[in-house]
C-alpha cells in the first residue's frame, strides 16, 4: 500500500509540472503570436510607404493624381492611406496609416515626408522623398 501512495503521488507531482510547462509555454506561444501580429503590420506599413514614395515620384508630387491611381485620400497637400490589421486598405477601424506630406520646392527639386504609423505602437518608420522636375 505504502508503494502505492509514494507511486501515485510521483505521478500526480509529475502531472502538475507537465501542466505548469504547458501553461507557461502557451503564454509564451501567445505572446509570440501577437509579437508576429505587430511586425507584419509595420512592415505591411513600409512596405505600402515605398510604394506610395515611388507613385508620388512617378506623379511628380501630384498627390491627387497618385491618390486617385494608388488608393486613399488627398487634399493636394498631404496624402493618406489606412490600412486594417491585415494591411490592406480600410476606411474605418484602421490599424495604421501612411501619410505624404508635401515640402516647399527648392529649384527643380521636389520634396515630401513620408510617414507610417500604427495606432498602437505609434512612428513606425519615416523617410525624406524627392523627385526632379523638367527644367522650363
Amino acid at each position: 500500500m505504502r508503494r502505492r501512495t509514494l507511486l501515485l503521488m510521483e505521478e500526480l507531482a509529475m502531472t502538475l509540472v507537465f501542466a505548469l510547462a504547458a501553461a507557461i509555454c502557451l503564454r509564451a506561444f501567445a505572446l509570440a503570436d501577437g509579437i508576429s501580429r505587430r511586425c507584419a503590420l509595420r512592415d505591411a506599413l513600409l512596405r505600402q510607404a515605398e510604394s506610395m514614395a515611388s507613385v508620388c515620384q512617378w506623379a511628380e508630387g501630384d498627390l491627387q493624381a497618385a491618390a486617385e491611381r494608388f488608393g486613399g485620400q488627398s487634399d493636394g497637400a498631404v496624402w493618406r492611406l489606412e490600412l486594417d490589421a491585415a494591411g490592406d486598405d480600410t476606411e474605418e477601424n484602421a490599424s495604421g496609416w501612411v501619410e505624404i506630406t508635401l515640402l516647399p520646392e527648392e529649384g527643380l527639386l521636389g520634396r515630401a515626408q513620408v510617414r507610417a504609423e500604427s495606432r498602437k505602437d505609434g512612428l513606425v518608420g519615416e523617410f525624406p522623398l524627392a523627385w526632379q522636375r523638367e527644367a522650363p
